[in-house]
Parts: structure tokens; C-alpha cells; sequence
């Protein structure tokens, strides 16, 4: 619900599915519902503020010029044009039918004679969060946090507000919730997300900030209400500062809202459905099995002799895509040496094109890694590209023994797209894995008002490159890997195929990124790795296929050391896989106990196949004393029938279906998928 005053300003009074009744918000704190904030370089900020984004002027208040509202082929776009001595701010609300969820777009104009420099815009605002709560806000408003790193990525947690840090004393706050990303690893820390949620009045706002770099939010009391700050970078936190030219524009990162009140499940399925409408391009609904020798297999040292033999596995196995990942270029200490992209004569002494005509005589389709965005700092071509690499104060970066190539650079991208088209005319290869394993910083210099500014120039430029990529090959499949999860964002995921949700290899460890992923990413997406070892038991590896199933299927590990028993239960998960993939394609996700972490004793994900006709079900029990858990069912739409254990086939473990609670018996380090009509 959006207002116009007499003094023209616009304020965004209610953004909730609840009824807003008049009065309920004081004439006095409504300026304070802005829908917009920008700040430009020395003017003035009209709060007793602190380092929350509030009270920005710009240098005087936008104020109301005029607005559009119209339908699209997505639902309704409702558009609004402010104006101030020096701007026209335009900020856009698409609303997606039957999905509770809002994409916004901000964008500034400079409309002045003169430059203008901007250090702060915002995504998304919103104040008023808490007004449907009746009793003490600070006891019942509760702020998730998804914090992210690498091999223990998607652990949210929940804080309620006075163990965040607010305390209800009664005066103007300035304490803030700031969570912020600087980089070019845009997960590194907490994925682009969270979520405020009233446990009274059930109301829930869900945000994701649609951006592979740098980029803010902060929540914290304004009035006795919360209020929400979304952005991508600033000046402040992230070293961006942009000057604007008489008649440029400048776009915001956009960013997408659900709204509802149903807690932090329900806002993640509308944020599911919407994340299918925005990334319907690059998602791949064939969901292939893939097969990939890395992890704890062939660990970046591929010969012929070693691959040929586990092509035949990976066949055996039922593997749709095989996919040869680092080392195929260098001898050894390939790290520091990357960025020519030949095949290593040592390792492959007919030639690697061997290799890839084996994998497709197996029926595979071929696949290869890829690390696109960098150049290691021994590699031959760097004094040729000494110019491309990120830069500040006059100095080329180096993070972990590479370079960070700009890819606003046209030489850089130019040669990204012959090292592409060889690899797929050479060598017939239909999927990449592009990885990315070092941090580019703060930004560059190079051409740029700012480094921040050269780092966001840089991320759009690599996203647009992507799409290149498609458009010349448009069957190509990619992989979105950044030292697994450490690029796990919208911005990227509306253009690559898959995410490789984390670099760890344990079935423990993904037992709770399988419950989690959800919240960050779309079932047919989400790359989970299946790892068997042969020293492992039955319950071990068949816990590893587990976390996989409803997802994409990524095998590797010591599959080609597997006893007759042990394939034959590995072969059994992938032609299960097979068997309802259709249905993960859609699937709705569920949180039947709640959201997961990583010393939970039990991990139970759910959800609704993409036909509608059944649920699924995956339980997993670590170690505990508890070897019996009840899962309530209840809140999942439809009348509950038939359970029936669909892997292991032949496990013979305890299950039963009363109504709407399933009971689910297993030992330590063990786990299933059950079906239910």
C-alpha cells in the first residue's frame, strides 16, 4: 500500500497481505517510510542515524512526480518516478501471479547540469515491519541470518531481537543488524538473504539481493517498528562510490521480496516459485546424472590410463554426463599455472581427445572444468593480459597465486570465447564446470570511479559474457562452482544450469545442506555430491545417495572401488533418481522439523512432487540416542496414504504413517527416502 501526501512525498505504508487499518501508523513517523533512499557525496542525512541507511535526502527529499500500473505477461508492474533538484529516481514493483513474491528495481537518473556522485541506493525499502504485533516486539519478532563458508555452507540461524543486540529503552536507536558482503566471492560469509518474522501475527518478509559481488542489508528499530535496508554496494561497507554525468543512469541491484504469514517455510516456497519464473532460462529440466572424477576420485590428476577405466564405471554406473575436472592441463603444481587451457601431452599421450570420444562412445555426454575468471601468476600469457587483471593503486592483484581477470575487458572476454569454442569444437564437450577459487577484494581501478565501481562494472560484464556463451551454443550446460558454495546467489543462478552447493564430501555434512538448499536454491539447481567410499558401510553410502535425490544427482568418489554389493546399492540410488526426477522438476519444499543445523541428531527434508500426486520424504539419523523420530506432516497440503520406503528398496527399516505423522525408525548413520501418496 503506497501513499501520496500533501507535501508529495511517498511513503510505502503497509507491504504485508495483512489489512492495514488507517491510523494504525502515526502521522508523525510516516516520513519515515520511504520507498526509496539515495544518498549523494556531502549532502545532508536527516537522522539521528549512526551507520543505518535512513533519513538520506539527496540532497532534498525525492518527492512524487508520477507512477504507472500495468499488466505484463508476469502479473503487475507497478512503477513510480520521484524527482528532486537533481534526480529522477525510478523504482519499479513486479508482482508474479500466485506467487507472494516482489522483484524491485531502482534506478537513478542524473537530471542536473553538473555530476552528481552517488554513495548509497537502495534495493528495497521497507519500515513498519512489527506493526501487527499486539504485545513486546522484542519478544516476538525473530531475525534469521543464513550464514554461508566454505564445506559448511546454508547455516541459518535465528536471533530474536534482544540477543541481537536491541535493547527496549525507549529512545531512538541507532543500532542496526548490518549484514554485507565485499568481493567477488558474493557468499563467502552469509548468503544474499534474510528474513524478519512477527511469531504473533505470523507476518514474514523473505528478501534475496540478486547480485554476484558486494552487497548490504540491515534491519533495526525505527519508531518502535523494524525497519529493512537492501542494497547492493556502498560506499560505507564496500569501497563503491559512482559519479553520475548529466543524463546517465545508474541501475541497482535488484532484489525480490516474499511476504506472507506463514513463517520462514512458507515464504521459502514463494521465493521457490518465484526463482522458477526469474531463472526459467537457465534451468535444465532433464536433470542428467552426472558423474564427476574430483572429489576423493581422481583429485585433479587425470591421465588416459586413469580415465578410461572409470569412463566404463561411470557408465555401468547409468551416468548421463561425465565430466574430467582440474589438472588436465599442466603436470603438476597446476595451481599458479592456470589460464593457457591446453591439454597436458604428459598426462594424455594420444591426445585428450581420446578420452572424450570414449566418454561418448559410452553414452555420456562430455564435460570439463573450467576456472575462466583467472590467471595463475606463472602462467605464460600473463604479460599479455598484464593490463586485464583487477588492479588498485596502480598494482595488479594477486590472491592465492592468481590474477583476477576484468571481464569489462574486451581482450578478456575475447579470449575466454576462443578457449570455449575450442574445448567444445576439439573435443565435442556439451557441459562446462566453471569454478572460481580465489576472492578479487574490494574491486579495481582500472577505469572505474571507485574500486567498488569497477567491481560491479565487472560482475555484469561476467554474467553478460555467460550469456554469450548460450546464444552461440544453446544446448550448453554450466556449472556454477566457486569453491562450492561461495557464489551461490540470483544473479549468477538466472544464468547457470547448476550450483555446486558446497566443496565437502561427507554424507553427514550434506545431510543438513540437503535439508537447507531450499532456502537458497531450486531443487533442479542444486548439485549435490554423492561420495561413496569402499571402506564405508551400507547406511554411510547410502546416506550420501540420499541428500542427492531430490535434487541433482553428482556422483564421484571411489565408485570404481566398490565391492558387487556396494555398486549394486549405488546403481539402485541412481535408477531411483531416474525414476522421480521428473517430479523433482517443480517440487515444493517443506520444513517438517524445522530449519536444520549442522549438530542436529536428525535430518528430515520434504517435498511436494512437481505433479502434485506425491510426497517425498528423506530422513537421516546421525548418532543418538534417538533411533525413532516423528515427523508431522500436517502442514503439508492433502491427505496422506501409502508410505512406502523407495531407497533402499530392500532396507527393511521401520516406517509407519498415522494420519498425518510419519514415524521413521533407523540406526546411527543411516538414512532413506520414503514416498507417500
Amino acid at each position: 500500500m503506497f501513499r501520496v501526501d500533501d507535501a508529495r512525498r511517498l511513503t510505502l505504508l503497509n507491504f504485508s497481505s495483512k489489512p492495514y487499518t488507517e491510523g494504525m501508523i502515526a502521522d508523525s513517523v510516516l516520513p519515515q517510510f520511504k520507498a526509496v533512499e539515495v544518498q549523494l557525496t556531502g549532502a545532508n542525512i536527516n537522522s539521528h542515524h549512526g551507520a543505518k541507511h535512513v533519513g538520506h535526502m539527496c540532497p532534498d527529499l525525492p518527492l512524487y512526480d508520477s507512477h504507472t500500473d500495468c499488466r505484463n505477461e508476469k502479473g503487475r508492474l507497478l512503477t513510480f518516478v520521484l524527482k528532486s533538484s537533481l534526480l529522477e529516481i525510478t523504482v519499479a514493483y513486479q508482482f508474479y501471479d500466485g506467487i507472494k513474491t516482489v522483484s524491485v528495481t531502482t534506478s537513478v537518473k542524473n537530471t542536473s547540469a553538473e555530476s552528481v556522485c552517488l554513495e548509497y541506493v537502495s534495493s528495497f525499502c521497507l519500515t513498519g515491519f512489527g506493526k501487527y504485533c499486539k504485545g513486546n516486539l522484542f519478544d516476538k519478532a525473530e531475525i534469521y541470518i543464513p550464514h554461508n563458508t566454505w564445506c559448511a555452507e546454508l547455516h541459518w540461524q535465528k536471533y530474536t531481537l534482544r540477543n541481537a543486540g536491541f535493547n527496549p529503552v525507549g529512545v531512538q536507536s541507532v543500532k542496526r543488524v548490518g549484514i554485507s558482503n565485499t568481493g567477488t566471492w558474493s557468499t563467502k560469509e552469509y548468503l544474499p538473504m534474510g528474513a524478519l518474522c512477527d511469531t504473533e501475527s505470523g507476518e514474514t518478509v523473505m528478501w534475496q539481493i540478486e547480485h554476484n559481488g558486494s552487497w548490504n542489508w540491515e534491519t533495526g528499530e525505527t519508531g518502535k517498528y523494524l525497519h529493512l535496508r537492501v542494497s547492493g554496494p556502498a560506499a560505507h561497507e564496500n569501497g563503491w562510490w559512482k559519479e553520475l554525468a548529466p543524463g546517465e543512469v545508474f541501475e541497482a541491484v535488484p532484489a525480490a521480496v516474499s511476504v506472507t504469514d506463514g513463517g520462514f517455510g512458507e515464504a521459502v516456497r514463494h521465493l521457490t516459485a518465484y526463482r522458477r519464473v526469474t531463472a526459467a532460462r537457465a534451468v535444465d529440466k532433464t536433470l542428467p546424472v552426472i558423474f564427476n572424477d574430483y572429489m576423493n576420485c581422481l583429485n585433479a590428476s587425470p591421465t588416459t590410463e586413469k580415465e578410461l577405466p572409470l569412463i566404463e564405471k561411470a557408465a555401468e554406473l547409468g551416468a548421463e554426463i561425465y565430466c574430467m575436472d582440474a589438472g588436465w592441463y599442466s603436470t603438476g603444481g597446476w595451481w599458479p599455472l592456470v589460464g593457457e587451457w591446453r591439454e597436458c601431452s604428459e598426462r594424455f599421450p594420444n591426445g585428450m581427445k581420446e578420452v572424450f570420444d570414449r566418454i561418448r562412445k559410452c553414452g555420456m555426454k562430455p564435460g570439463i572444468w573450467l576456472e575462466p575468471e583467472v590467471m595463475g601468476i606463472n602462467c605464460p600469457l600473463v604479460p599479455e593480459f598484464s593490463d586485464c587483471f583487477f588492479k588498485r593503486h596502480g598494482r595488479n592483484i594477486i590472491d592465492n597465486g592468481r590474477y583476477q581477470l576484468d571481464f569489462s575487458k574486451k581482450k578478456v572476454t575475447d579470449y575466454l570465447d576462443s578457449v570455449v569454442d575450442r574445448l567444445i569444437n576439439d573435443y565435442g564437450v556439451e557441459f562446462f564446470k566453471f569454478d572460481y577459487n580465489i576472492d578479487g577484494g574490494i574491486g579495481t581501478e582500472s577505469a572505474a570511479d571507485s574500486f567498488g565501481d569497477g567491481l560491479l562494472r565487472h560482475n555484469r560484464a561476467f554474467l553478460h559474457w555467460i550469456d554469450r556463451l548460450y546464444e552461440r551454443h544453446p544446448g550448453l550446460l554450466i556449472e556454477n562452482c566457486a569453491s562450492g558454495g561461495m557464489r551461490m546467489d540470483y544473479a549468477s543462478l538466472k544464468h547457470y544450469s547448476i550450483q555446486s552447493v558446497s566443496d565437502a564430501s561427507r554424507y553427514y555434512v550434506f545431510g543438513h545442506m540437503s535439508v537447507m538448499s531450499p532456502s537458497a536454491v531450486i531443487p533442479e539447481q542444486t548439485g549435490i555430491w554423492v561420495v561413496p567410499f569402499k571402506d564405508s558401510t551400507d547406511g554411510e553410502n547410502t546416506y550420501a545417495a540420499v541428500n542427492a535425490l531430490l535434487h541433482r544427482f553428482y556422483v564421484s568418489g571411489e565408485t570404481a572401488l566398490l565391492d558387487a554389493h556396494q555398486f549394486a546399492l549405488l546403481k539402485e540410488a541412481v535408477d531411483c533418481y531416474k525414476s522421480i526426477r521428473n517430479d523433482i522438476v517443480g517440487s515444493t519444499p517443506y520444513f517438517p522439523c524445522g530449519i536444520s543445523h549442522y549438530e542436529d541428531e536428525w535430518q528430515v527434508s520434504a517435498r511436494v512432487g512437481g505433479s502434485g500426486k506425491k510426497l517425498y520424504v528423506t530422513a537421516g539419523h546421525i548418532t543418538g540416542e534417538n533411533h525413532e523420530k516423528q515427523i508431522d506432516l500436517g502442514y503439508v497440503p492433502g491427505v496422506k496414504s501409502n508410505a512406502k520406503v523407495l531407497y533402499p528398496s530392500a532396507s527393511g527399516k521401520g516406517i509407519s504413517l498415522r494420519g498425518d505423522i510419519l514415524t521413521v525408525s533407523l540406526p546411527d548413520n543411516d538414512a532413506l527416502l520414503i514416498e507417500i501418496d
